[in-house]
């Protein structure tokens, strides 16, 4: 027999939507880990080099309509 028959056999129909829920959750959370990644590169390059704020189209008129705080 093979093993995934045995686990077949072995967990009740409850148990599989549990296991089967528990592994979307985990993929789920691997996603945003992985966005969250992809935020902190960039605010690291806007750190060490705040003049990309200026260059940059969509950051410039969010700075612009935030107000720049470094004028004031």
């Amino acid at each position: 027999m093979k093993s995934s028959n045995k686990l077949k056999l072995f967990f009740s129909p409850f148990s599989k939507l549990k296991i089967v829920t528990l592994v979307l959750y985990s993929l789920f959370v691997a996603i945003i880990e992985i966005s969250g990644m992809g935020v902190i590169v960039p605010f690291i390059g806007i750190l060490d080099n705040p003049s990309i704020i200026k260059s940059n189209e969509y950051l410039n008129s969010i700075n612009q309509t935030l107000g720049n705080p470094s004028e004031k």
